[in-house]
């Protein structure tokens, strides 16, 4: 899809220059074979920019979770909704 997503812009911030270019120049573009996804996902892990978007998210899903109580006072509904903060950041894409 080449969406611009927070994981695009961190590999961007943290890559060298030709790595930069490659992504610049594939991420997104309609001539995006396999390889080139392949080569993308490795610069996206080699940079960490993968789990740093993870330990993002999961920071702000903790933060998010103690709003919980301010939202619903009910037990059961507090459940749900921590439930369902933790698969948001638990499922995989």
């Amino acid at each position: 899809e080449g969406k611009k997503t927070f994981l695009y812009a961190k590999a961007l911030e943290l890559a060298n220059i030709n790595d930069k270019k490659f992504i610049l120049k594939w991420y997104g573009s309609e001539k995006l074979d396999m390889r080139k996804i392949a080569s993308i996902r490795e610069i996206f892990s080699s940079y960490g920019s993968l789990e740093y978007s993870h330990e993002l998210a999961r920071k702000m899903v903790e933060k998010g979770k103690r709003f919980i109580p301010r939202v619903t006072k009910n037990p059961k509904l507090q459940d749900v909704l921590s439930t369902l903060a933790d698969f948001v950041i638990e499922r995989k894409s």
